[in-house]
């Protein structure tokens, strides 16, 4: 059985931001998250320090000329987009016991903001 590639799947995917606030790809954007999601990312903030600790991982097979997008950034994607249906959908049907399902990223509603988590003294990363 031969699977889709996350371009393949998130294809039909609007990016719902206005064409001058796009810095980075939603590519980019929606791989760094679903990466970090399945490493045990639980904020917006552990997806953005995930990006910056695996980065350079990262560059070799995303285009990242402008770094990693920030918690913010991950977060209003999230909110004005329907990356949150099609990636629910798409866990559905990989395997009941994937990992984004359980994530606390995928039972928050879209329409609150995530909310900043303690400060650490170190990255989990």
């Amino acid at each position: 059985m031969e699977g889709l590639t996350l371009q393949e799947h998130f294809a039909t995917l609007e990016d719902p931001r206005i064409e001058r606030t796009k810095r980075h790809q939603l590519l980019t954007i929606i791989t760094i998250a679903l990466c970090a999601v399945i490493c045990g990312a639980d904020t917006w903030v552990d997806v953005e320090e995930f990006g910056h600790a695996k980065r350079a991982w990262l560059e070799t097979f995303l285009e990242l000329p402008n770094g990693i997008p920030s918690h913010d950034t991950f977060g209003r994607v999230w909110i004005q987009s329907s990356f949150k249906r099609v990636l629910s959908r798409g866990c559905k049907r990989s395997t009941p016991s994937c990992p984004l399902s359980k994530s606390p990223l995928m039972a928050r509603q879209p329409a609150a903001p995530m909310s900043a988590p303690p400060a650490r003294t170190r990255s989990k990363w």
